[in-house]
């Protein structure tokens, strides 16, 4: 409940019962009594008096309480819609923050050189909330970049100086963004059909992609980077195939009830969770039907769900390993910082639209995004916000890009209401 709107509906409560206060001392006290000099000023006093007392009760009791029944009895009746001009703004803000960055993107607000991932967040992040449209040249702009920094093999990581899955798994879905609703940029869709294929045949026997565009031992996949080569995948011709099917059935039997940890037999998460949530919303009823047999939708939405409304996860931390491969410079294993909120508000909200969510549950969910908001997104001083979620540390060079990229792609589910 925001502080203006308490502070009207406590002044109108006060008005209220000011008003029928004195109607009452009017027509059920004794009249005579207030024109006698003795008295009148007595009687007016007692009026007046519990004033202070009813704002109090009112400002902190009454106004929240008429408000959440209120907003309980609206929402009942189906009425969520009202939060597109709140988060809207969120989401307009936002994408005005990242824009304003020196480049487009790199890891903090004041990088000097693009980061191919973060580039790729960025243009999602537009792509999602529609923002593409709106900004239209500083997207193209930055999508022309990622493409001339893509090889046949695919799309590298600047810091690792190599294909990376990730990174070419994110630009392979722009690239079928772009088939699908096209911006003007000149592409060669064949090229990316065939790094879709040699994405494809980097996957393990079992567990997935690991963090290169290469074969990886099966105990140094991450079942995060699986999900963004089968989300990427199946929007290209190799995604058809039968062989695809049964790849993507084994990798949701590598679960567990339904949850997803970053690798086979670890403790469920809340991203990877979300994630395969996400990937089985996006696909059609046929291969839905075929999860159904082992997978519970509703099992890994519940998990979701309490994970992120109830427990408040924002932040998840997940050790890579197999870093080091071949020629390739860099650590044997590294950290990977996951946003949460971009995945958990994908499936949240989308739940909530379709009604999977009951009554409570969609209005806490509420409730705790628009906690989220006030604690964790900041104002920058010119009118532009970015996110910055709880227990993540501040960087000392500038602002991390990629939160507020993974925050507007998740508050930008509220369009589909």
């Amino acid at each position: 409940m925001r502080d203006k709107t308490r502070e009207l509906l406590t002044i109108s409560l006060d008005a209220t019962m000011l008003i029928i206060l004195l109607i009452c001392g009017f027509f059920y006290w004794d009249l005579s009594t207030w024109f006698d000099k003795n008295s009148w000023i007595l009687n007016l006093c007692s009026i007046l008096f519990p004033a202070g007392a009813l704002h109090v009760f009112n400002q902190y009791i009454l106004a929240p309480s008429v408000y959440y029944l209120a907003i309980f009895v609206w929402h009942n009746m189906g009425h969520y819609g009202y939060y597109k001009s709140r988060y809207g703004a969120i989401i307009s803000k936002g994408i005005d923050w990242l824009v304003s960055c020196k480049v487009h993107w790199g890891v903090e607000d004041q990088a000097e050189v693009e980061q191919n991932a973060n580039t790729c967040e960025g243009l999602m992040a537009m792509r999602i909330s529609g923002q593409h449209k709106e900004k239209s040249e500083i997207y193209k702009q930055a999508f022309i970049t990622i493409i001339s920094n893509a090889t046949p093999e695919g799309l590298p990581s600047k810091s690792l100086q190599h294909p990376t899955v990730v990174c070419t798994s994110m630009l392979l879905d722009l690239v079928a963004k772009e088939r699908e609703d096209p911006t003007g940029i000149s592409i060669d869709y064949d090229k990316y059909e065939k790094m879709a294929n040699n994405l494809w045949n980097a996957r393990s026997q079992r567990s997935g992609w690991g963090v290169y565009i290469t074969k990886s031992k099966e105990n140094e996949c991450s079942l995060a980077n699986t999900y963004w080569a089968l989300r990427a995948l199946s929007q290209y011709k190799v995604g058809k195939t039968k062989e695809f099917c049964e790849y993507l059935k084994l990798i949701y039997q590598r679960g567990s009830k339904s949850t997803f940890g970053f690798q086979p037999g670890d403790n469920p998460r809340l991203v990877t969770t979300a994630m395969y949530l996400n990937l089985y919303y996006g696909l059609d009823s046929t291969l839905q039907n075929m999860l159904n047999t082992t997978y519970n939708p509703k099992s890994a939405l519940e998990f979701v769900y309490n994970s992120f409304v109830t427990h408040n996860i924002q932040i998840e931390n997940e050790t890579l390993h197999g870093m080091k491969v071949g020629k390739v410079p860099g650590p044997i294993k590294a950290p990977w910082k996951h946003i949460t909120v971009g995945y958990a508000l994908d499936v949240l909200l989308t739940a909530a639209h379709n009604k999977s969510l009951n009554l409570l549950k969609r209005n806490l969910l509420f409730i705790r995004i628009n906690k989220l908001i006030k604690a964790n997104v900041k104002e920058d001083g010119i009118g532009y916000c970015y996110y910055l979620p709880q227990n993540m540390e501040h960087c000392n060079t500038g602002i991390f890009t990629y939160p507020t990229a993974y925050l507007v792609q998740g508050l930008s589910q509220i369009n589909t209401f």
